[in-house]
């Protein structure tokens, strides 16, 4: 039976967050996964 590593934790004061980078700000950041809805025809296939 395969054995599998034990689990790590950190305490979450010590991750620095990083500074996001604006494709479109506030609404699409760079990088990120971003979600677009809305009603048909609205435009939405624009982004590809």
């Amino acid at each position: 039976m395969k054995r599998h590593k034990p689990a790590r934790y950190r305490d979450l004061s010590s991750i620095k967050p990083k500074i996001t980078k604006w494709l479109w700000k506030p609404f699409i950041a760079r990088r990120q996964m971003t979600i677009l809805e809305g009603d048909p025809g609205v435009g939405k296939s624009f982004w590809q």
